[in-house]
């Protein structure tokens, strides 16, 4: 056999070598490859998570922190409601102006916007901004206090993934029970359940 047959066999195992190693991943690892549900089959949920709790508790913390502020200053203490998830309207006794409370909102209450409105009452808007942090955060703790639970579970590769819409999609390869997933991570605070998918198939 002449050496350039033997070059080109040589060219041709270097290849395949290459091949394997590079579109093979694990082969030559001692890492083990991962496999997703359609592999070990699994449990899919699906939860949404409550964020307007979240905006109303601020809401009402920030109505209280007005009416605490007013007694502090010497003011007269309003009178508070939550309209929606994001506003509350304070009325001022009668006789007192409002720009003292705008002042207070000013200074205490940065993330809303004040307004007055028809009757001289004040409307006090929770910034878009400001509800926007508060939906990621609540989203963020969320996903941390799934992945605490979960790792009760002992699933070696979990996917907690938050999505859009408020969405937090879990998957956890070789665990078949959904009901078992629920019960442990559902005291998780301002989530909603819904089972997508019990026990993928290949």
């Amino acid at each position: 056999m002449n050496q350039n047959l033997w070059l080109k066999i040589a060219a041709i195992v270097v290849i395949l070598v290459i091949f394997i190693v590079v579109l093979i991943p694990g082969v030559w690892s001692d890492e083990p490859i991962r496999r997703g549900l359609d592999l070990k089959g699994g449990t899919h949920l699906v939860m949404r998570v409550n964020v307007g709790d979240a905006t109303r508790l601020e809401v009402d913390q920030a109505s209280e922190a007005l009416k605490t502020q007013a007694g502090k200053n010497n003011l007269p203490v309003p009178t508070t409601r939550r309209t929606n998830d994001v506003t509350f309207i304070a009325v001022p006794p009668a006789g007192i102006s409002t720009a003292e409370y705008e002042r207070l909102a000013k200074d205490y209450l940065p993330a809303f916007d004040v307004s007055r409105t028809p009757d001289d009452a004040l409307q006090f808007k929770m910034k878009p901004a400001a509800a926007s942090a508060i939906e990621r955060d609540t989203i963020d703790h969320a996903v941390e206090t799934i992945r605490n639970r979960v790792d009760a579970l002992g699933v070696t590769e979990p996917l907690i993934v938050p999505e859009s819409g408020n969405r937090i999609v879990i998957q956890l390869p070789g665990i078949d029970d959904p009901a078992r997933v629920k019960d442990i991570i559902k005291t998780t605070a301002q989530l909603q359940f819904r089972l997508v998918e019990g026990n993928p198939t290949t």
